[in-house]
């Protein structure tokens, strides 16, 4: 059975052609059985599965409730088996990309007490705050990682009723996989050889050195300029089945 990569989306807020080649870098590199989902909006180019669902917008953590509202739809769908993957439309397949490398527990760091996130807004530093207030164990990581997650609805479900995000704003990923797993088995701020992040500006040639030997890559809002869309659209110039 053809696994599915869900991206919850919020036509709003695309900068660009950013989710199309998202979706044209997992054929190019994803090398088993896969489908695509979309949970929110639907671009006109788009024709692949879908589901759709409501913004959420005009209050505090608006993004974060909206994400919650998505996931709920998700639960009651028949759409998407109980394994699927949870993909965003700033994240880029570069190189060839098995199950196993998704099955991989990626954390970004190790948490300590009071951390303060370097260039992240009040909002974000709030959702952090709250997410491992409520977690309080005695190991904590960070998984805020900006990378495909290999999730179960089942599980997710759990997260979302026993913590409130109904009610509470937090980040799921953090409290998922802290709950699920013991710890990580990679952890990126001691050793990343996964993933090429560009969260500042850059040539297109300092682009490509950084995603030497990487498998995804990510972009901050800000990073989405000139250089970093002529880079994506040289590398993902075919068309995918998912166009119209």
């Amino acid at each position: 059975m053809a696994i599915k990569f869900v991206y919850p989306y919020m036509q709003s807020l695309a900068q660009g052609d950013e989710l199309k080649n998202s979706i044209r870098s997992i054929c190019k590199h994803v090398k088993f059985d896969f489908d695509i989902v979309l949970l929110g909006d639907s671009p006109k180019w788009y024709n692949g599965l879908h589901i759709p669902t409501d913004q959420v917008r005009g209050m505090r953590f608006a993004k974060c409730f909206d994400i919650t509202n998505k996931l709920l739809h998700l639960f009651e769908s028949d759409i998407v088996e109980d394994e699927f993957i949870y993909m965003y439309d700033d994240i880029y397949m570069i190189s060839d990309v098995s199950m196993d490398d998704f099955r991989k527990i990626v954390a970004m760091e190790k948490y300590e007490p009071g951390r303060k996130v370097k260039g992240a807004s009040a909002n974000w530093q709030a959702l952090f705050d709250n997410t491992f207030g409520e977690l309080s164990l005695p190991l904590m990581y960070n998984y805020e990682t900006h990378l495909p997650r290999l999730l179960k609805k089942s599980w997710l479900r759990l997260i979302v009723k026993s913590y409130n995000l109904y009610k509470k704003p937090m980040l799921f990923n953090t409290l998922y996989f802290n709950e699920f797993y013991d710890k990580p088995d990679v952890v990126l701020t001691e050793l990343n050889e996964i993933k090429a992040g560009v969260y500042k500006v850059m040539t297109t040639d300092q682009i490509e050195k950084l995603c030497t030997g990487k498998k995804f890559l990510n972009h901050s809002e800000n990073t989405y300029n000139d250089k970093m869309v002529r880079f994506l659209n040289d590398r993902f110039k075919e068309k995918s089945k998912f166009e119209v």
